[in-house]
Order: C-alpha cells, then structure tokens, then sequence
C-alpha cells in the first residue's frame, strides 16, 4: 500500500511539474507562479517569496509536516492570507508555533481529509498569530471538535470560522459535537461568521449560556443533520441566544433529512398573515430579523404554487437578499401581496425548472435590484401575455439574468419600465434576434447574448441595436460570442456595424461563416461579404435579363400563336356559315331549343323568340335557325322518330331545364338522344334544380358543362344569364367545332 501512495504521488508530481499557467513563474521556484499580489503553488511552501506578496495559496501540498523555520524569511511579514490544500493521500500534522513568524496573518485556511496534530493537547499551533480574524479548516474531516477547542485555546478573538464538513470521517468520529465548551469558545472568540456547512451536528448538553454574550452575524447550517441528545426546549434557549443577531442565514438542502413539509399546503388558500415578531416560534422570529436568506434545495420533489393569495403586508421583513435556487419550483401562479417597506434587493429562482412565474408572486417587491432566473423553462410562458409584464414593476432592477432558459422570442415590451437595467443576460437560448426594445436602456453596461441561434441582425431590429451604442454616455458591451454569424449579402449591413463598433471599443473579436469557411469578423470580411453582394446582384441580374428575354420571346410567340389561332376559328366559323347558308349541311337549324310542357309557356316562348332574333342578327341569315317543338314537329308521327329528326337536323341541343323538366321522361329521352348523337349540348336552368331527382346522365352534364340560366331582373322582366348574345355566340362556335371535327 505504501509503495502504490509512493508511485502515485510521483506521478501526481511529474503532471503537476509538466503544466502551465497564465501567471509569472518564480525564479529558482517551477512550483510556483505568480498573479498580481498572489503566489501560487502547486505541492510545496517555498521559503522566499517575491517582494510584497500578500497571498500564498497551495494547490495540492505534498509534505507531511510544516517546518517552523518555513516562514522565517523576512518576505513572508507581508502575507495576509495563507490558504493549503493537502493531498488527500497525505497525512499532514501540525505542531506549536508552526505558524509563529506570521504575525501580519489575518487569514488561514488548512483543508485535510486525515489532518492531525503531532502531540495530544497542543494549544499552541495558532500561537503569534495575533492579527488572525478568520480559520478555515473545511474539509479537515479526522479533526473533532475537541481538538479545535485545543487548537483555539489560547486565543482571543476570531471573526469567522469556518468548519465545513469538520469531523466529518466515517473511520473515527463522524460528528461535530457542540456542547457547552464549543458554545463558550464561539462566545469567547466573539465570532461573526460560522459555517458549519455538510456537518453532522450533534448538540450535547447541558448548556450553561447564562451570561455568555454572542456576536453571530453569519450562520451557515445548509446540507447539515442533526441530532439532539439533550431537550428541545434547551436547544431552543440556545439557539435563540446564538441566533439573535444574525443576519445571514444559508439554511439550503436541510429538507430531505429532517424536514417534513406538506407538497399541496401553498395551493388554493387565501392567507392572511397576521406577523409578530414576539412569537414563540423560533424560525418565524429569525426570519424577521434575517437579511440575507439562502433555503436553496430544501424541497424534494416538484411543486406548483396555484391559485393562492398571501397577504404578508403586515409583516416586518427586513429581507434584503433571497435565493429559492433549486427547489423544482415548476409553476408559482399565485399572489403574494410584500410588505411597503421590504427593501429586498436581489431575489435567485434559478435551477428551479420554472415554467410558469405569476407577475404578482413578486410584482410588488418595488426594491428588487437583482432577479436571477437561470436554468429556468419560461420559453413555455412566452406565449402568455403574461410574459410581457413580468418585470413591468421593477423599475429599479439593475441585473436581470434570464440565461438557459430556451427562450426564441422575447415580447417587444418586455424591458420597456426597466430604463436603470445594467445587465442583461440572455445567455444560452434560441434568439434569432434583438427583437425587443432596448434603445431606451440608455443605462445598460452589458448585454450577453452568447450560445443563441443569431445569424445576422437587420431591419427595425439593427437600427434600435445601433441607436442604443450611439446614444450610450458609457460604452456598452454586447456579447454575440458563440452565435452561428454568417457573412452573406443579408448579414453586410450587420457585419459591417460588428466590425466597427467591436474595433472602436476594443473588445472581443468574432468569426462568420462565409462560404462555408470561419473567417474573423473585421474590415476584411466586410469587404469580402459586400463583394459577395455585388457577385450576387451581378449574377441576379443576368438571371433577371435571360429570364425577361425569354418571357419577351415567349410572349411574341404565344401572341403570334393565339392571333392565328383565332385567324383560324374566324375561318372555321366563316366556312360553317357559308356552308350552312347554301344548304350544303344536313342540319338545318342551328340549335334545338327543348323544353318541358309543364312548364309557363310565356317564358318559354320569350326565350324562343330572343333567342331566334339574337342568332339572326348574329350571321345574318333569315332562315329559321331554332328548331322549337311547337313549330317543327309533324303531327301524327311517332314521338321517337320525331324527336330523333328533330335532334339530328340540328348542330346544337339546347335544353330549358326545370325539376318538372327532369322528371319527365320524354325530356329525359331528348336529352339522351342528343347525347348519343354526340351533339354539343347546353342547358338552361329556369329554376333552381333538385339535383337528387336528376337522371345519371342528365347529372353528369350539368356538373361538366357551363350553364346558362333564365333570372327575374328588378323591373320584372325575365332575361338570360349570361345575355342572348354571348349565349348565341356560344351556340355558333359549337356548331363550327362539330362542324369542324366531321370533316377531319
């Protein structure tokens, strides 16, 4: 086992040796390096350090002791904080006066999994250490409680102390024991902050506190367990001594170990909470008094806040900072009405998971500076009209952080009541664009629009962006690093404006995409993307001019085509005409006009009448043109042949069509006739028709054939839709077809 610990410190070492850092290395020392008034190093303690340094901070120390005469050099007098790291494979152990020559240290910390002391009793390793105001032994998991009481026996005042998971070993005593002795150093020492943060806490009276005085600013008890050996109600008298002056509270991930809330008791309540500060309950009256107040992870599964109004009005807070961060706080629809006076100025959400945030939960905190909302899924209230007055009230927010929240699209007003915001993070979400008003936050300082889905930046949405740089008393910084920007002929105005506003204020520089390749955005690629502009302009209009040539050419052409085409229906039509004149035709009428007996004969001579006179004037010819059953059928001969004749002298069959025209069956058979015949056939609707009572052949025409039909105008008169002359013309150029189809 010694020899594996011994092998891997080597390499643990060779690595270590082998890196780099940004800082200036120390010469004679490859351990260390320097930044600003800091040394830092990575195994071991060095002996000189440069000239004013006032920090010394060891990554990964690899000694299993500290030599008294380490800090003997008169650089070391400078050094305020002193802060080691041990190597969890290390045992490291302390003895009396290891720290004497540090008088001017004010801060030490010593973080050791398996830290121990060199000889039992030893209460003089903090000795000469008389301007220490803060001890961190976080992580020094082998120490108990009785050796810190050691430890700090000798001293005498202590400002902050911190014990993060202290005693903390399964392998010896995995409790940090507070009883009486511990609770008389922390009154002694006049200690401000303790942290007592991933401890296992085990109170063990009796406590005798009468008379002691505590100075407790800061308690942080978050991620701790706790087990009472003694009476609640003597830890009650403890910790309301203790607790009295505290300020800053981090009671966070408390909850899944001795916390039993009720999931569904903020749901669907009206509350009205009558506060007061003399109350027997401990927690309320430290709540009272509390500014800074950290309950992040305290709730163990998912909750929804719906449908409640708290009245907390009559509540004196004096909460100045809240974090609720990572409590699966999924929905808070409901009201909180906050006291006038609250002065709360930063309030944390995030990692909640948040999809819906109720713009009266908080509307009314009117001092809230700082709103953190990270990590959150508000893209699903965007929708919500909601959304757009979520901050409407804060008129004093100066840092707004809405990042990883997969938000595409932001409500123009959203920020339109917000003019004294700073800072604005919109980090990590799916913006194509700065669509929402910002030219009147003239006092925004920085706006991070990092890992969104921009491309480029145009119209109404640009010009407010270069408003708001222009119009800037202090340079603003806007942040577009890791955007998917492209460099084409849409993107030039942009890039053109990235390029100069970025070089003017000598910040960060930015790539785009051009042609498939990651160039830097600057006066070169601006040049290169407007010349892509051109290129494509000169391309557009080459395409333009074939295309408008060849529309000109295919214009002419289908002119040229369609004047001989009608050149050519006007010779048919002459020709039919001619023939027809001289008796050349078998048919003798133009159109067969048929009609229902049943039908008002008024309209149906009317329409015989019209129509006979319209085709007159049309080709004028005198001759009978309309075949009309009353005029032209031979009495005494069968209905059929007559019919049959009748159809068959005639190029076109023209039926006035009515529901009485339908049922019958001698105009059912006409109809048929003249299909079979092939001849071209238009209908009349005198009415509206009954499709239903329509014969299967009759129904075909009617849905693929135009119509004409017989309407009442407003004087009374019946005409025809459209009128007799175009309904002629039709009559014509049907006849010239059929006419033209039997001779080819």
């Amino acid at each position: 086992m010694l020899l594996l610990q011994i092998y891997f410190l080597f390499l643990t070492v060779s690595v270590f040796m082998t890196d780099s850092h940004e800082g200036t290395k120390i010469s004679g020392m490859d351990d260390c390096y320097t930044e600003e008034l800091s040394v830092i190093c990575e195994h071991s303690l060095p002996y000189v350090l440069p000239d004013n340094m006032s920090r010394v901070i060891v990554k990964d120390f690899l000694h299993a002791m500290i030599k008294n005469e380490t800090f003997t050099d008169i650089t070391w007098m400078s050094v305020d904080l002193l802060d080691i790291t041990v190597n969890h494979h290390v045992n490291l152990r302390l003895e009396d006066y290891n720290f004497y020559p540090l008088t001017t240290l004010k801060t030490l910390g010593i973080h050791s999994p398996v830290l121990t002391f060199k000889e039992r009793n030893q209460s003089n390793i903090l000795y000469g250490l008389t301007k220490l105001r803060t001890l961190n032994l976080s992580s020094c998991n082998y120490l108990s409680a009785r050796e810190l009481l050691t430890m700090l026996e000798t001293h005498n005042r202590l400002d902050a102390l911190i014990l993060d998971q202290f005693a903390t070993s399964s392998v010896t005593i995995h409790n940090l024991v507070i009883d009486n002795a511990l609770i008389k150093l922390i009154s002694k020492l006049e200690v401000r902050k303790l942290s007592l943060s991933g401890c296992n806490l085990l109170f063990k009276g009796p406590f005798q506190i009468e008379n002691l005085s505590y100075y407790l600013r800061d308690f942080d008890i978050s991620n701790t367990t706790l087990v009472v050996s003694s009476g609640y109600s003597e830890l009650k008298v403890l910790l309301e001594g203790m607790l009295y002056h505290v300020k800053s509270l981090d009671a966070s991930l408390i909850q899944p170990r001795f916390l039993n809330l009720d999931y569904s008791f903020l749901s669907n309540k009206t509350v009205n909470l009558k506060c007061n500060e003399t109350t027997d309950s401990l927690v309320q009256r430290l709540f009272y008094k509390v500014e800074n107040l950290k309950l992040n992870g305290i709730l163990s599964r998912s909750m929804e806040i719906t449908n409640s109004f708290f009245n907390l009005s009559a509540c004196n807070y004096n909460l100045e900072s809240l974090q609720l961060r990572s409590n699966k706080l999924h929905i808070f629809n409901s009201t909180l009405l906050w006291p006038s006076k609250i002065h709360l100025h930063e309030l944390d959400l995030s990692l909640n998971d948040l999809e819906y945030l109720s713009p009266f939960a908080f509307g009314s905190i009117l001092s809230l500076k700082r709103f953190h909302l990270a990590h959150n899924k508000l893209y699903l209230m965007a929708s919500f009209v909601e959304f757009r007055y979520l901050f409407f009230t804060f008129k004093r927010l100066l840092h707004l952080d809405l990042s990883h929240n997969q938000l595409s699209w932001l409500p123009s007003t959203i920020f339109s009541n917000n003019i004294n915001l700073t800072e604005i993070d919109l980090s990590h979400n799916k913006l194509a664009s700065i669509s929402f008003e910002i030219r009147h936050l003239i006092n925004l300082r920085f706006l991070n629009m990092e890992n969104n889905k921009i491309h480029y930046i145009d119209g109404s949405d640009l010009r407010n962006l270069v408003l708001l740089t222009e119009n800037m008393p202090k340079p603003v910084e806007i942040s577009f690093s890791h955007n998917p920007l492209l460099c084409n002929c849409q993107s030039e105005p942009f890039i053109s404006w990235l390029s100069s506003y970025f070089e003017t204020n000598k910040i960060r520089k930015y790539t785009c995409t051009l042609d498939g390749n990651d160039i830097v955005v600057d006066d070169k690629a601006v040049d290169e993307t407007r010349f892509l502009c051109i290129r494509s302009r000169v391309v557009a209009v080459s395409v333009s001019t074939g295309i408008a040539f060849f529309c000109i050419i295919s214009l002419a052409i289908t002119s040229i085509v369609y004047r001989k085409r009608k050149q050519e229906t006007m010779r048919k039509g002459a020709n039919f005409l001619e023939d027809f004149k001289n008796g050349l035709l078998e048919q003798k009428f133009l159109c067969f006009l048929s009609f229902c007996s049943e039908d008002e004969r008024h309209e149906i001579e009317l329409t015989y009448e019209n129509l006979r006179e319209s085709l007159k004037a049309l080709t004028g010819i005198e001759q009978e043109l309309v075949c009309f059953g009353d005029k032209h059928i031979n009495p005494g001969f069968p209905i059929v042949d007559e019919i049959l004749r009748c159809v068959s002298k005639s190029c076109v069959a023209v039926f006035v069509v009515s529901n009485s025209f339908c049922e019958s069956y001698w105009c059912q058979m006409e109809v048929r006739e003249a299909y079979e015949l092939n001849k071209p056939i238009i209908l009349i609707c005198k009415e509206v028709i009954d499709l239903t009572i329509m014969s299967p052949l009759m129904l075909k025409i009617f849905r693929q054939f135009t119509r004409a039909k017989i309407v009442t105008n407003e004087n009374g008169q019946m005409e025809l839709v459209p009128d007799f002359g175009h309904f002629s013309s039709s009559i014509l150029k049907l006849a010239a077809l059929r006419y033209e189809e039997g001779i080819n």
